[in-house]
């Protein structure tokens, strides 16, 4: 007599049930843990990348209706004992890797959805009269954009306190973050998008640098951000009077 899929799956269970549980909580916890750090290697390994962030999904999409059969079958009773004290554990697991879930959701990435973003041409000085911008079309918490807005011959934003003149001293460490960069667009093979040559940095120019160096990441402070974790660079050319806006965080 042929056997049914229930019975099928009834001699299997003992197999596949708790290494199941096991991969996929562990996938999920993977993601935690890589959220908390800032995605340390997020682009350097983007194929591990893609699987921890689509961890907790494929948790869900597989824990959801192996719970609802779970307790369709625990309700009809339609178990021997010892499978039932299989699909009991079953159940358990089930509930509280499902609530860990829902919660990890629910406290922080629905939340995130109503965070507003400044937009770029909110943040630079008015009067561009023409701009090329280029946003990362993959980003989902790490983002590395490219933009530039061109003013009028003569324009200086010396009148915007949040930029001051470039200095002899800093052309060194300015360059550092274009060259760190021009890396990551590499990495994310964008560099038909980029246009930036690094010998324009002179004395005379304006900069404004926004950077997380040094802060906590998580709220514990046990990890801080490093100077190219998280930064945005408004870079103003007086000789090409071109402002270049880079942003990279990971």
């Amino acid at each position: 007599m042929k056997q049914s899929w229930y019975s099928r799956l009834k001699e299997r269970s003992r197999a596949w049930l708790l290494p199941v549980h096991i991969i996929l909580a562990v996938w999920f916890f993977l993601f935690v843990g890589n959220l908390e750090a800032g995605f340390p290697a997020a682009r350097v390994l983007m194929p591990a990348y893609m699987i921890i962030m689509l961890g907790p999904v494929a948790f869900l999409v597989i824990n959801i209706p192996l719970s609802i059969y779970t307790a369709v079958k625990l309700r009809k009773g339609q178990t021997d004992g010892e499978n039932r004290t299989i699909l009991i554990v079953f159940a358990a697991l089930n509930a509280f890797i499902g609530l860990v879930v829902w919660g990890f959701l629910i406290a922080f990435i629905l939340p995130a959805k109503d965070i507003e973003i400044p937009k770029v041409s909110e943040q630079i000085p008015a009067g561009c009269i023409e701009k090329a911008e280029h946003f990362d079309p993959d980003g989902f918490q790490d983002f590395t954009n490219y933009c530039k807005y061109v003013y009028p011959e003569g324009f200086v934003p010396a009148d915007d306190p949040s930029f001051h003149e470039v200095n002899e001293a800093e052309i060194p460490d300015l360059r550092g973050y274009f060259d760190n960069f021009r890396g990551w667009m590499e990495t994310a093979k964008r560099l038909d998008e980029y246009d930036f040559e690094p010998d324009c940095i002179g004395r005379g120019d304006y900069v404004r640098i926004e950077t997380r160096e040094g802060t906590p990441i998580n709220n514990t402070g046990d990890f801080r951000y490093r100077k190219y974790d998280d930064y945005s660079v408004f870079f103003y050319d007086i000789e090409s009077h071109t402002l270049y806006y880079i942003h990279q965080n990971i």
